[in-house]
């Protein structure tokens, strides 16, 4: 298997767009779920922060959830030694300076050896407990003859197996994560799945060509990812449409709660509260 560093966001996309905003949740919602933690997402934060030493530290993926805290996703493909960890745990410290919630570090390993992870000690007495998601646990190939099985005896596909297509070069493989997620562009594109799964997969796929491909390649395989691309232009008008729905209702709720007649509130907001 070969292995390359992976930086799911590329420093010099600190201002991305609003496909690859989309994107960034996806793979966090695919991701959550594949490492254990709960979904739930409410922003995915800025990879820049500011260093107790007043130095520029880039964090790979760091997701602000509605369970109160934040979670930074740090990426690994090599063995994860003393002083990479006490970075990230200084990272976390520093970014909860600027988010005022508990940031938690989770590492995720691509070390196909699946080196134990040190532990450090943070400050006199305490010491790391670091969470890690060793992707090689994930037997990639088994994976995908499971959901090819399902797909020839004609069973529909759940959540679990999509979060599995879309992370799929990431897991454990004989092939390079470059000739797995070639792959799977082309399959996505050729089997029967729901429409949701299969825009679900595609946003992530987007993320994760940006991550794995130089730039040559990356216009090649977005240009795959996004045949059918009706898929994805639905998942971000719905995302715009939801997100208006959900901050036109609180401002209403807010002006009913401060005295605002419901007959005003359904006149220029046409809701019924």
């Amino acid at each position: 298997m070969q292995i390359k560093e992976v930086v799911i966001i590329p420093a010099k996309n600190q201002e991305f767009d609003s496909l690859l905003k989309l994107s960034s949740r996806a793979f966090l919602n695919a991701l959550m779920r594949i490492t254990g933690e709960k979904p739930g997402i409410i922003e995915v934060l800025h990879q820049d922060v500011l260093t107790s030493r007043l130095k520029r530290g880039i964090l790979d993926l760091p997701v602000l959830t509605h369970h109160g805290f934040c979670i930074s996703y740090e990426f690994h493909s090599m063995p994860i030694n003393d002083k990479t960890v006490l970075r990230n745990y200084q990272y976390a410290i520093d970014l909860r300076v600027d988010v005022e919630v508990p940031v938690k570090p989770h590492f995720v390993s691509l070390d196909e050896n699946k080196t134990p992870i040190p532990i450090v000690e943070l400050f006199p007495g305490v010491f790391s407990n670091p969470e890690v998601t060793f992707l090689a646990d994930i037997d990639g190939e088994k994976s995908l003859n499971n959901i090819n099985d399902k797909l020839e005896n004609q069973v529909e596909l759940d959540d679990d197996d999509a979060y599995h297509l879309a992370l799929m070069p990431f897991f454990h493989h004989e092939k390079s994560r470059e000739e797995v997620l070639e792959y799977m562009c082309q399959f996505i594109n050729k089997i029967e799945i729901s429409e949701e799964h299969k825009y679900i997969i595609k946003l992530v796929q987007i993320l994760s060509v940006k991550a794995i491909f130089t730039d040559e390649k990356q216009e090649e395989f977005l240009g795959v990812i996004k045949m059918e691309s009706t898929y994805i232009d639905r998942y971000e008008r719905n995302l715009i449409n939801k997100v208006v729905e959900d901050t036109k209702r609180d401002l209403a709720m807010k002006m009913k709660a401060d005295g605002v007649s419901s007959d005003f509130i359904f006149k220029y907001f046409g809701l019924i509260l």
